[in-house]
């Protein structure tokens, strides 16, 4: 409530700031207890302090930021009037006016301030009233350092699909600790994680269909100062691993060599291969008579455990004898390979489809007949070491066939045995006697550790467009 009386000394009112006078005319005085001053009603039409104070800066609080070059900052003190201004003092002695300065009260001021370094820190605060009484505290400003990246902006490596990866991306600062975060926007391949502590980037990159680089942009912040840098992470579609389940042990593209992609069984060759257009890029060309590849000493794929074989073939018309696609096993020994055939061998007879022969017999799928001159599809799946219609599946072109051959079997591969490709290699002699060439190309060979199903088949034959 207005508070209004009269003083002893010389009739000047008193009282607080809301028992002002509200126009008592030019050059009235007025005591106000609440402000402890003397004040002047002006031409103005304000009350002014008559009596000038000298005014006391306590404290600041607010930071000056370094990436900004700019800072706002509360200063708490005594004897603040309208019109002041706050000032930074360098330990060059020289001076830098406040941007803007906001009274806030007889207390506290805002001042904001651009242009300073941390060349010339630490800043003395200076508060100098419209009566040029001045208030100052020593040592009282330091900027804020920014963060310094010590990674260069950029790729940050290229890794195949599906590996376990650890990068870090730092940055430095003199004065703060730094935490690490992704920019709005931004983000890391699924599986991968940034950690906001240390700029530490890892996990497992995940399954994907093609070369994929990921950019994203990291933010360093040390509270005050945010730096952002942008990255990069390339991941390589690994074609070996086709369903990302690392179930592929042997990978042949055939493009130009022999070279098995997963590195576990790269093929030897008398020469006689060679490369031409394929079904997706090039293929190996066999001559059907002299041309064959093969690998000893093969560890994978050993015993009874379940198989798939997938490849893609183009039979040439007049070839109608047994030819060996695709094989792996102890050539020469009774069950103990496992073998994809044209015009395949069952119960002394040579039959004019495709089928599974291990050493001894084999089964033949009549509902599969051998297309010639033209770009076939095959996958055959195996189950356990028994050969028989349930275990032992042949698709064509992405359809599965039906068993013709009642035979049923069993076989175990060796710990260490040889991969047959286009050719049977057998005998002990390296590289042994050969037979059932085949006269044609095959590509994208591919060996898996497990039953792949009828989805995985339709998309192998998909991958290659169809036929």
């Amino acid at each position: 409530m207005p508070d209004i009386r009269t003083s002893d000394f010389g009739g000047i009112p008193y009282g607080n700031n809301a028992g002002r006078p509200a126009n008592p005319g030019v050059g009235k005085l007025y005591s106000n207890g609440e402000t402890a001053r003397l004040e002047l009603f002006t031409a103005s039409n304000s009350w002014e302090n008559i009596v000038q104070e000298v005014p006391g800066v306590a404290s600041i609080t607010g930071t000056y930021s370094e990436a900004t070059n700019s800072g706002t900052i509360t200063i708490q003190g005594t004897n603040f009037v309208s019109g002041a201004i706050a000032s930074a003092i360098g330990s060059n002695g020289v001076q830098v006016n406040a941007a803007s300065t906001t009274f806030n009260s007889l207390v506290q001021l805002t001042a904001t301030f651009t242009g300073l370094s941390n060349a010339l820190e630490p800043y003395d605060i200076k508060v100098t009233n419209p009566s040029n009484l001045f208030g100052l505290l020593p040592d009282a400003l330091y900027i804020n350092a920014s963060p310094v990246w010590q990674t260069a902006a950029g790729t940050l490596g290229t890794f195949n699909e599906q590996v376990s990866i650890s990068i870090s991306a730092t940055a430095t600062d003199s004065d703060s600790t730094i935490t690490y975060a992704l920019a709005s926007g931004s983000t890391l391949p699924s599986g991968v994680t940034l950690n906001s502590a240390t700029g530490l980037i890892s996990g497992t990159l995940p399954n994907i269909t093609t070369d994929t680089t990921y950019s994203f942009t990291i933010n360093a912040s040390d509270g005050v100062n945010t730096i952002p840098r942008s990255f990069s992470i390339t991941s390589i579609y690994n074609a070996a691993d086709v369903f990302g389940d690392n179930s592929v042990k042997v990978y042949y593209t055939l493009d130009s060599d022999l070279v098995d992609s997963l590195g576990n069984a790269t093929l030897s060759s008398n020469g006689g291969v060679t490369f031409a257009a394929g079904k997706i890029g090039n293929a190996a060309i066999f001559n059907g008579s002299s041309s064959y590849a093969y690998k000893n000493d093969v560890t994978v794929l050993s015993g009874t455990s379940d198989r798939s074989y997938s490849l893609w073939t183009y039979i040439n018309s007049g070839s109608t004898g047994r030819q060996l696609l695709l094989g792996q096993g102890n050539f020469g020994a009774s069950n103990q390979n496992f073998d994809l055939e044209a015009n395949s061998y069952h119960s002394g007879t040579v039959s004019d489809s495709y089928g599974v022969h291990w050493w001894g017999n084999g089964l033949k799928f009549d509902s599969a007949p051998v297309l010639y001159n033209q770009w076939v599809h095959l996958v055959v799946t195996q189950s356990g070491g028994d050969i028989n219609s349930t275990n032992t599946k042949l698709y064509v072109n992405g359809v599965q066939k039906t068993l013709s051959s009642a035979s049923s079997s069993t076989y175990s591969i060796p710990s260490s045995s040889r991969i047959c490709l286009g050719t049977r290699v057998y005998g002990a002699a390296n590289p042994g006697d050969r037979d059932l060439f085949t006269n044609g190309k095959i590509d994208q060979v591919r060996m898996f550790n497990r039953v792949i199903t009828q989805s995985e088949v339709n998309a192998l034959y998909n991958s290659g467009s169809g036929a």
